[in-house]
This record gives C-alpha cells, structure tokens and sequence, in this order.
C-alpha cells in the first residue's frame, strides 16, 4: 500500500483540496501505517539508547562522557551517535501516539458511558497484559536458568514479586515496563477527556495539556513522580484527530515539509542540548512529536516521509509492543556475541566505529523475532479481546458523536 492511511472519507489527508485514494467503502476506519513505522523507529531509538551505555572490551558503546585515550573524531561519532539515538524523544512520541490512538478508539466506539468503558477497558487489557506476562515469564525462566548454570540453588524472584511484575504492580524485573504502567494509569484519564471533549469541544485538551506542562516541573503533583512528569505528553496526543489534522491541512506541501524537518530537528537536539532528563527536553520533544505525528498521520504528500511506508518498519511498528518490553531480556546474549566477534583492539582503538556497529546489528538483528513474538502473544491476545468484547455484548456501532467533527481515522489500539 502506496499511501500512509487508507482513506474512509473525503478530507482526511493528503495537501488541502486534494482526497487521498480511498480504499475501503464509506464508513470504514482507515489505518495509519506511517503512524504505525513511527513507533517502529520509536522502540529501535529507546533500545539504541539502552544498550550504548553498556561496555564492550571495557569500552562503553556510546558514553555520554568521552571515551579515554581517544582523539576528536571518535568523539565527534560519539556525539552523533547519541544523536541519532533520541532515547527520551522516542518516549515522548510513543506517549504523544497512545493519547491519539486511545482518543480515536474511543471516537469509534460506543458512545454511552457504560458500554464504552467495557469495550476500552477490556481492549486495553488485553492489548497490554499478554506481552508483559508473557515478557516477565521470560525474564524469569531466563534468570533461573543462569542461576542454574552457575550452581545457585535459591531462586532469583520470589512468586509474590513475579505477579507483582505481570499485573504492572512492580517493574523491578523489567524496568522498562514503567512506561506501561504510565499508559494504564493515563487509560481512565484518557476515557475521562474524552467524553469531557465531546461536551466542550478539543481547546479543552489543549488548555489541559497547557496546564499539564506546567504542572511536569513539580514531580509530584500526581502522585507518584513518573506520571506527574509525563500526563501532558499522551494529552497532547489526544488533540492529533482534531487540532493537529486542521493544522496539517492547512499548510501548502512546502511549508509542511519544513514543518517535517523542523520537528525533526527539535526532536533529535534537545537531550545533548539542554540534557537528556531535562524538563525543557522533554517539553521540546512533546511539542514537536505531537506537530511531526500529525504531519505523518495526515500528510501523505510529503516526499519526506516516503520512507515510513517500508514494509519492514510497519511490521515493526505492529510489532513494537513485543521489541520494547522484551529488547532488554535479549541484551546479555548480544553483548556475549559482539565479545566474541569484536576484536579488544578495535574497541579500544575505533570505539567509534564500534558502537553504531554494534548497536545496528543487534536493532536489526532482534527485530524478525520481536515479529514473531508479537504474532505469537500479541494478536492471540488482542483476538481474545475482541471474542470477549463480542461475549460481553458491548455495542459495536458507535453513535454519532455531538461537539467536535467526527474524524475519520483509526489506529490500532
């Protein structure tokens, strides 16, 4: 498929007066595949940006500091390096496209509270939980199994700390897995705006996200310090289908090319700039990814973002579920291997050179088994949703939807 969306309707990407080719019959719910390669790109940055701090041959990959007894071209590939690994940013833009698939499952959905909460309940639950279970399993399984080889008798996680992990209660077997637990605590928030949009209109949103922005400066202000810093960013996203589709539309193709580049650019620049943890990082990269996503959702003119319709992106986008939260149990196996390969001299002498190596070949290297994992207990788990969603007798049909304009766009949720 050529373009990024399949089109429902008319008005729904593509430059102003122009309606990109339809594929399915009015009525139907398009799919966003450039959405789908960002977040592809988006779980290849964040397990980049995890592995190039680990050392090889006592050389880390991709130090923040420069490396000993190295010259200013090593450092120069160092700096670039961690460039073009926005770990932070990569989170930011995954946070920005939760709030705008959850707000766009939620628009095609049952529209009375009751039955809608059931369906986007149960949709979030079993879209979540298979692959934590499943990846906390595997951590496990593989911790005994080193225990094992080394003699060790007493088990490394108790049972009580392993169901912890695998109802989000605790992450301390994955710590990747707090970024999940923000999601489920942004769901019921998420289902609140919502029908709090549709009674006032989208400007709600961005008054919220406005003041949520200002409210990341005090970590604590939610509660619990990860989501206070980090409610704003899936608001924003939530004003993708409404405000952010109007501004896309709106720009001539060569403006939102330059707008393309531009949030880019503030996506890639704020953590060497201004430092990876930064507040005014993370405000940076939220604003720009919420402009770039939608630009990319409804753009599909743009020569510049052709290359988010590969076929191997999408598929790792579809997959990105399984390659984030399991990425991390395969890092150990991978640097054994690169020990193995690497020469100590190179690492000593070009680490420059190394880390990208390195670090490619295992992004690359995982991504057809993250595939596969993802086939295997992902969609199983997301079927199993919809047969208990169809079991329960949610209403299917949504009803249409007074306030904001109707948009016709759908993500996998």
């Amino acid at each position: 498929m050529k373009s990024g969306m399949t089109s429902t309707g008319p008005d729904q990407g593509g430059a102003p007066g122009k309606q990109p080719r339809s594929e399915k019959p009015p009525g139907d719910r398009p799919f966003f595949g450039r959405v789908e390669s960002l977040r592809g790109l988006g779980a290849m940055a964040v397990a980049g940006y995890h592995i190039s701090g680990c050392p090889l041959h006592g050389a880390a990959l991709f130090p923040v500091g420069p490396w000993d007894g190295t010259g200013t071209r090593e450092n120069v590939l160092r700096r670039l390096g961690l460039v073009m690994l926005p770990g932070h940013a990569a989170l930011m833009l995954f946070f920005v496209i939760s709030g705008f698939v959850l707000r766009l499952s939620l628009e095609y959905g049952p529209q009375k509270v009751s039955p809608a909460a059931a369906k986007f309940f149960l949709a979030r639950i079993f879209r979540v939980y298979p692959i934590v279970v499943f990846g906390v399993l595997l951590i496990a399984g593989l911790a005994v199994c080193q225990a094992a080889s080394q003699g060790q008798i007493a088990i490394p996680f108790t049972v009580p700390q392993v169901l912890a992990n695998m109802l989000l209660l605790d992450v301390s077997m994955n710590g990747v897995l707090w970024a999940l637990q923000c999601e489920m605590l942004m769901v019921p928030v998420i289902f609140s705006l919502y029908f709090l949009e549709r009674r006032c209109g989208p400007r709600v949103l961005l008054g919220i996200a406005l003041v949520t922005t200002a409210l990341a400066f005090r970590s604590h202000w939610a509660g619990w310090p990860p989501l206070s810093t980090n409610v704003f960013p899936f608001v924003l996203g939530m004003v993708v289908p409404t405000l952010g589709r109007r501004f896309a539309l709106s720009l001539s193709k060569r403006a939102a090319t330059f707008w393309a580049l531009g949030t880019v650019a503030a996506l890639l620049l704020p953590g060497p700039c201004f430092g990876l943890y930064s507040r005014y990082s993370a405000v940076t990269e939220a604003y720009a990814a919420v402009l770039f996503v939608s630009l990319v959702a409804y753009r599909h003119d743009l020569s510049l973002l052709k290359c988010l319709d590969v076929r191997g992106l999408r598929l790792l986008g579809l997959s990105s579920g399984s390659y984030y939260v399991l990425h991390m149990a395969t890092l150990p196996m991978a640097l054994a291997i690169a020990t193995a390969i690497v020469p100590p001299t190179w690492s000593s002498n070009a680490p420059g050179l190394v880390g990208p190596l390195v670090i490619a070949a295992w992004l690359v290297g995982i991504a057809p088994l993250m595939v596969c994992i993802s086939r295997l207990v992902e969609m199983p788990g997301i079927a199993l949703g919809r047969r208990v969603i169809r079991f329960c007798r949610v209403e299917a049909r949504p009803v249409a939807a007074p306030g904001p304009e109707r948009v016709a766009a759908r993500v996998a949720a």
